[in-house]
């Protein structure tokens, strides 16, 4: 099992979309829970689709703030319980225990004088007979000092009363693997402020049901949140053979009409029909060997900034030269765009017109 949570700052522009994309592709989550996506429900039925769910339930947005999405896989047999603008609650049947465990997404009140309200709400969620709980997302708060690095000191108060929360609950901190903080500001040096906003939160219930459990701060090219995801067991990919296929993206580089006509205009014997045949095996292993030496493989690419934008990450978690993050964050970008038009090319999509870069997303 999968699961992924993250504070995606707003789904209403082709870079979100196409990082948050991204993400779900490499992982397939049996589980994503989102927060400020800053969208109506009925647009987060356009992003649902796009990511390739079939289940999705959605608290809209309060104006341009807020918003909440839970999305899960059409095998999962999960049941929304409740919600609120700060919550979803669901269970989720789980086959090898023939039993059900409770996930509890959480977006935590940004007004520090209304967060005791979100403490409140999930201490409510408790119920009567104790179940496997989980418990993610972005909760606005740290729970001790070392979780916090630049700006003013956090009033001890406001850190007691989270970590109350976790004695009455009984939760225990899943902990994590990769950058200490899941949320930067990044501004300059002096002004910066990292915190580890994000976490998984579980009873002892649930740690027995999946002890195999290992919590990891992803990477992000779009928010200035981090993904937080869970894996309950190790995954296993598995590799398929590609045909060859025209890629759009050629079109943009001036030597891509060279090869074509000197492959065409090369010379050829027999009849006119296995001329034709010879000029397009010709063209195509010309085109093939040109891309893999300009493009390289896009998906191995893109992995390749994924993982320098990791570690940039993990060299330099205090932000201090924020111009290696930006321009980390700016390649890995660069390729999403490019693999992008590679499968809006493959699936005949409409869903983002060339060129439009246009904040409201979905009209």
């Amino acid at each position: 099992m999968i699961c992924i949570s993250w504070n995606c700052r707003g789904l209403g522009n082709p870079r979100g979309v196409r990082a948050l994309r991204d993400l779900v592709r490499k992982e397939v989550p049996m589980v994503l829970f989102l927060q400020e996506t800053k969208l109506h429900v009925t647009k987060m039925e356009c992003v649902k689709r796009l990511l390739g769910y079939e289940c999705c339930f959605a608290v809209s947005s309060e104006g341009r703030s807020g918003g909440l999405a839970l999305m899960w896989q059409e095998e999962t047999n999960l049941n929304v319980q409740s919600y609120s603008k700060n919550h979803i609650d669901a269970l989720i049947h789980n086959a090898e225990h023939d039993g059900q465990w409770q996930f509890t997404g959480v977006y935590g009140h940004p007004d520090t004088e209304l967060r005791q309200e979100t403490w409140n709400t999930i201490r409510s969620l408790r119920g009567t007979v104790s179940v496997p709980w989980l418990v993610c997302g972005d909760f606005n708060e740290v729970l001790c000092w070392q979780e916090k690095r630049g700006g003013r000191n956090r009033p001890e108060r406001q850190m007691r009363t989270f970590r109350q929360l976790l004695d009455d609950c009984s939760f225990v901190d899943l902990g994590f693997m990769g950058p200490p903080f899941t949320w930067c500001n990044k501004r300059d040096v002096q002004h910066t402020v990292s915190e580890r906003l994000d976490r998984y939160l579980a009873n002892q219930g649930w740690i027995d049901w999946f002890p195999g459990f290992r919590v990891v701060h992803g990477s992000s090219a779009s928010s200035d949140h981090l993904p937080i995801l869970l894996y309950s067991r190790r995954e296993k990919s598995s590799k398929r053979n590609k045909l060859f296929r025209f890629e759009a993206m050629w079109t943009e580089e001036g030597e891509y009409e060279n090869i074509v006509e000197d492959s065409w205009n090369g010379r050829t014997s027999g009849n006119q029909m296995n001329n034709i045949k010879t000029r397009i095996g010709a063209c195509s292993q010309r085109l093939a060997q040109w891309n893999k030496t300009k493009y390289g493989n896009v998906q191995k690419r893109i992995q390749q900034c994924r993982t320098h934008l990791q570690q940039v990450q993990e060299r330099d978690p205090y932000h201090s030269q924020m111009e290696l993050h930006q321009e980390a964050r700016c390649q890995l970008q660069m390729w999403l765009e490019r693999e992008e038009i590679l499968w809006c090319q493959r699936a005949k999509s409409l869903w983002l017109q060339g060129g439009d870069q246009n904040t409201k997303y979905f009209h």
